[in-house]
């Protein structure tokens, strides 16, 4: 460390500045699936969690050990998806930004981490041969609206 100091560079010696996001297409949240995401969530020290095609919106379903979640709320595509923080975070439904989105399975979430506010969103796009270009347009009117958001915070 003494050496990178020297030189100029910085090193990072505060891991827990780290925000560590995993996201994943499961094809259906089973009990042997939510055993495996259970032990590799706790093994990496995930603090976010995005599961897509969750295959159901059951609250009582999407339970992963150690984390509080929130699901999409149009179920336009019919999939699912669910967002989750660790314990330790808070994170408070966007219904707003969802209902947006109407070809989508989307949720999004404002998740506090260490004292610092972060808008997440979890996007399912159904991919059919050809994009449409109204899928196209309300995903980029999504990333406008949560620039739009962040900014003027």
């Amino acid at each position: 460390m003494e050496a990178n100091r020297r030189h100029g560079n910085r090193t990072n010696t505060n891991p827990s500045n780290k925000i560590k996001l995993c996201t994943l297409n499961i094809c259906g949240l089973s009990e042997r699936s939510k055993l495996v995401i259970n032990k590799y969530v706790d093994s990496k020290e995930i603090d976010i969690l995005c599961l897509q095609e969750t295959g159901t919106d059951d609250s009582s379903k999407l339970e992963i050990h150690n984390m509080c979640n929130i699901s999409d709320t149009n179920k336009a595509a019919k999939k699912g998806v669910a967002l989750y923080v660790r314990n330790k975070h808070t994170i408070t439904k966007l219904d707003n930004i969802s209902k947006l989105s109407k070809n989508l399975d989307s949720c999004w979430g404002l998740v506090v981490i260490a004292k610092k506010r972060y808008i997440i969103g979890n996007l399912y796009v159904k991919l059919n041969h050809k994009r449409s270009e109204e899928h196209t347009s309300e995903l980029q009117s999504l990333v406008n609206l949560v620039c739009r958001l962040l900014l003027e915070k």
